[in-house]
């Protein structure tokens, strides 16, 4: 009888534990989401419709500038 008491305690710090680590889990996936497109954009379909736009350089320029400055602060939240 007393074995079950102990065997009940223990699987409850097991389930407690599952439950902690599934919620901090969760919690840490979300930190990517931040980072959604960087595999969510279909880049082929993205350079080809760029290409047919033809930006003019100083367009192009800026494109360049936006992206390396959303690059900047991504990585500002990774450190």
């Amino acid at each position: 009888m007393e074995k079950d008491e102990e065997t009940h305690k223990i699987q409850k710090i097991i389930d407690q534990g599952m439950q902690d680590n599934h919620k901090n889990l969760q919690s840490y996936l979300t930190t990517w989401d931040n980072y959604r497109e960087i595999w969510e954009i279909r880049k082929d379909a993205f350079i080809r419709r760029y290409q047919r736009l033809n930006p003019q350089v100083s367009s192009f320029d800026a494109d360049i500038a936006r992206f390396v400055d959303e690059k900047l602060v991504e990585q500002s939240y990774i450190i």
